[in-house]
């Protein structure tokens, strides 16, 4: 516990009994100070690595981990004369429940864009059109070909994060048949917890080097609902 700033000064403590009952008489009797009121956790962390290569950012608990998922990236960086940047971060941890969202992949023809991200926002403009009070996904993160979209309420383009719900399953069901109709080269269609920055799933290992997708996740999502 913090004592106020002179509460044992020299001249105090020249008589040790005395010294001694002055202190036990701030420490217990005297108002505690705002600093004391307003104590609280210091928010925990953790610790990891990310690489930042072209459009991308791969994360990993250690140094090896991360340069061996992003290996890849990194070659074609440096194979096209671009720089690439690893760095060691610590973040604090979220402790509120992240919420059920969206998390869509697909690769367009030039191997590096996602076709996904203008579709989500042409269902929101159509489907989901303002006035329709059904709500709205926003994309919140992008990493390789995955982005994730959060559902909320606030259909306003600035909608915070903070006001994000759980997407909806028939939203969810409704988004799968329009990029179905459209023809859309979806391999990645997922509703689960927000894995958070980078977008690591729980289903990326080793044996899918650490990039997990689905066959044809459309058909089978439809199918099973």
């Amino acid at each position: 516990m913090k004592l106020m700033p002179g509460s044992l000064t020299r001249s105090k403590q020249d008589d040790p009994l005395k010294g001694s009952i002055w202190a036990f008489y701030r420490l217990f009797f005297e108002p505690v100070t705002t600093d004391l009121l307003h104590m609280t956790k210091k928010p925990l962390t953790e610790e990891g690595w990310e690489v930042v290569a072209g459009r991308g950012t791969t994360y990993g608990k250690t140094k090896e981990e991360v340069l061996k998922r992003a290996a890849s990236s990194i070659q074609r960086c440096e194979s096209e004369g671009l720089s690439w940047e690893l760095h060691h971060v610590v973040r604090t941890l979220r402790t509120k429940p992240y919420p059920k969202v969206l998390i869509i992949g697909s690769t367009g023809k030039d191997g590096i864009s996602r076709p996904h991200d203008s579709w989500v926002e042409k269902f929101n403009q159509t489907n989901l059109k303002p006035g329709s009070r059904r709500g709205r996904l926003h994309w919140v993160d992008s990493s390789g070909t995955r982005s994730v979209f959060f559902y909320s309420q606030n259909v306003l383009n600035s909608a915070d994060y903070d006001d994000a719900i759980d997407l909806p399953d028939s939203i969810h069901k409704e988004l799968a048949v329009f990029l179905k109709e459209n023809n859309v080269p979806i391999h990645l269609f997922l509703l689960q917890e927000d894995p958070g920055i980078a977008i690591v799933l729980p289903q990326d290992k080793e044996e899918n080097h650490f990039s997990y997708r689905q066959e044809k996740p459309l058909d089978a999502f439809l199918v099973a609902s």
